[in-house]
């Protein structure tokens, strides 16, 4: 009896992922026949997966990672390419800040660090609206209640971090 051979598809992400913050994978996949792909499956070497097509991945930690992408076609066939990606280290946050009383001065100060490099930046955003630049600033807020302080660094290799820190003011 005759016996049929599909082509199978061949799974590609671009090779200049290998030094990366994060992981925006572009998926160069491709069918080499008339069916389509239908079907993918990426391992991020951390212990995270994904089916989307063209995921992003935040990694928590700095290193070598071998991601894996496995694509199907419709006719049943697939290919899978592994490839190895360096992620670089993020800023490790921290920061100190005054006591927050209604109409006195609060003093905040990062003393955020980085495992590897230096921190290039470092912001603050006070409620949303009033932004300082530095490591340090100060605010007197107006009002009693949860007010919002957003702080935000960056390396010297362009890897962001923030957070929003929530200030009880009394």
């Amino acid at each position: 009896f005759p016996v049929t051979i599909a082509a199978a598809p061949v799974s590609r992400f671009p090779k200049a992922l290998s030094h990366l913050c994060n992981l925006q994978l572009m998926n160069a996949s491709s069918s080499n026949d008339t069916s389509s792909l239908v079907a993918y499956s990426w391992n991020f070497g951390d212990g995270t997966n994904s089916t989307l097509a063209t995921p992003y991945h935040a990694y928590a930690q700095e290193g070598t990672y071998l991601v894996t992408l496995l694509c199907a076609a419709g006719n049943s066939c697939s290919d899978t390419l592994v490839q190895s990606v360096s992620i670089l280290p993020k800023p490790d946050l921290v920061w100190t800040l005054s006591p927050a009383c209604k109409d006195n001065l609060t003093v905040f100060e990062s003393q955020s660090t980085i495992p590897s490099g230096t921190l290039d930046s470092t912001s603050w955003l006070v409620n949303l609206q009033f932004p300082f630049h530095g490591t340090s600033g100060s605010y007197v807020f107006t009002t009693f209640g949860i007010q919002y302080l957003h702080l935000h660094t960056v390396s010297d290799l362009g890897c962001p971090r923030d957070t929003l820190i929530l200030v009880d003011v009394q």
